[in-house]
């Protein structure tokens, strides 16, 4: 599954991997299981100072966003897996519609919650103990990405 390849103008998202080898280029550093990310950034932010704004809020968004693209679907009778398989000519005006939806969806949430607090708590926190979450952020990183990493080729 490549779903961040219609930046390069790759439309096509379902793969064999002999096919996606066979047809781009790619130097794979590793392959993690779905969810690997969501846990990861779960993770970053519950560290205390900037990440909670790097990765906790930032999961606050993106759990919000997911719902909305639900209803999104729900509304539209399409869903994401529908959307990815359709033709070219299909594709691209759908595809530009989700990605203005989520534009949208995203800077809504943000301007109503402004998440002041957070900020607040993260200043005070890198203002009383500077270097503490910078330390704590690198030690995690090379927890999370030491452990679980495999590729398969197969």
């Amino acid at each position: 599954m490549d779903i961040s390849g219609a930046q390069y103008g790759i439309n096509k998202c379902l793969w064999t991997w002999q096919a996606y080898e066979h047809s781009h280029q790619a130097d794979v550093q590793s392959i993690r299981p779905l969810g690997f990310n969501k846990a990861a950034l779960t993770t970053l932010g519950k560290i205390q100072g900037s990440p909670t704004i790097t990765y906790g809020v930032i999961g606050q968004v993106a759990d919000f966003l997911a719902m909305k693209v639900n209803e999104w679907s729900t509304q539209t009778g399409m869903t994401l897996p529908q959307l990815i398989m359709l033709g070219q000519k299909e594709y691209e005006p759908n595809s530009s519609g989700l990605l203005k939806f989520m534009h949208n969806t995203v800077r809504t949430f943000i301007s109503a919650n402004r998440f002041k607090k957070e900020w607040a708590a993260m200043v005070l926190y890198e203002d009383s103990y500077p270097g503490v979450s910078k330390s704590r952020y690198d030690t995690m990183m090379r927890e999370i990405f030491s452990a679980g990493t495999f590729v398969d080729k197969e």
